[in-house]
């Protein structure tokens, strides 16, 4: 596939990183970039049928529910949410679809519900 994990040049662009799960192997998904310049999670396990996740949707989306619970974050821009992120979830896990995203809170931390 191709996943190499590194960074774009400059700064960290994934929200993600380190927090998307694959859930058909139980993977860490890892960031990449199309040669075209798509922004993409993947899984790193050869044999798994996961296509890649687009990453603009799924962090917009992960986001929407992390502000649902922390309205005050609302505004953060971009480069501060990754941080927020780590502090609030302990994992999200993709499903069998790419918009089927089951989030593991941290207890006492946003969202709007707990799913384990």
């Amino acid at each position: 596939m191709g996943l190499s994990g590194l960074p774009r040049a400059g700064r960290d662009t994934y929200v993600l990183r380190g927090l998307l799960h694959c859930d058909p192997c139980g993977q860490l998904m890892i960031p990449t970039c199309t040669s075209t310049g798509g922004r993409y999670y993947g899984c790193p396990h050869r044999d798994c049928p996961r296509m890649l996740v687009p990453a603009d949707r799924t962090e917009a989306r992960v986001w929407q529910e992390y502000v649902r619970g922390a309205a005050d974050a609302a505004g953060t821009p971009e480069p501060g949410r990754h941080e927020l992120l780590v502090a609030a979830l302990r994992r999200v896990t993709v499903g069998a679809a790419p918009d089927d995203l089951h989030y593991h809170w941290r207890p006492g931390r946003g969202g709007a519900h707990t799913t384990e």
